[in-house]
């Protein structure tokens, strides 16, 4: 940890080979965790369909609202129907992307192909031909 902090702004050769060094660590760690588990591409999936809706329009929403109210900035009905409809349409989204990749992660789940290091060729979009 102190050879981490000695070099944080350190641009002679030194720095830069930390810097590799725990670039080139991370990219091997995610390469192996990605490849070891087989349904790790759904599972991201998954996660990303609940959260990125709620972090990308649910919580601006809620941010607006309570600016608006410490601020005591009055919100009229137009931008209350607004707001409103971007929590709606966050839910939404959330909701039928989460289940859309569950959906797809259990068929996943069910195919016997699914195995470490393997490599599949072929697309998703191949199941609807």
């Amino acid at each position: 940890m102190l050879l981490c902090i000695q070099t944080l702004e350190d641009k002679s050769i030194k720095g830069k080979l930390v810097w590799l060094a725990i670039t080139v660590s991370l990219l091997c760690i995610a390469y192996l965790i990605a490849n070891i588990i087989p349904v790790f591409g759904s599972i991201v999936a998954i996660i990303g369909s609940s959260f990125i809706p709620t972090l990308g329009i649910s919580i601006p929403v809620f941010c607006t609202i309570a600016l608006r109210q410490q601020l005591q900035i009055t919100t009229n009905l137009f931008e209350k129907v607004v707001l409103g409809s971007l929590f709606c349409l966050s839910v939404l989204l959330s909701l039928a992307g989460t289940g859309a990749n569950i959906f797809s992660f259990v068929q996943l789940l069910h195919n016997a192909d699914v195995a470490i290091f393997k490599c599949n060729k072929g697309s998703y979009l191949d199941e609807l031909n």
